[in-house]
């Protein structure tokens, strides 16, 4: 059994929230990738197998290609 502080945990989500901006090429701001990586990761669990083998960017990934367009 892994046991993840708070600092781990603090910067898995900073890790998230990093990637989130990055990735989506100006369509999240930095609040609400803040706000976007701490709802996730309470959602899904930090001691999640496919967060921990995938990592922040795949997972960023996958929140971004599920987000509404933008274009109408």
């Amino acid at each position: 059994m892994i046991t993840l502080t708070d600092r781990d945990a603090e910067r898995m989500c900073e890790s998230l929230q990093q990637a989130l901006v990055s990735m989506s090429n100006g369509r999240i701001k930095e609040s609400e990738a803040k706000d976007m990586a701490r709802k996730v990761l309470d959602r899904i669990g930090l001691d999640n197998v496919i967060f921990a083998h995938k990592g922040p960017r795949w997972l960023a990934r996958q929140i971004i290609d599920h987000l509404p367009s933008t274009s109408q």
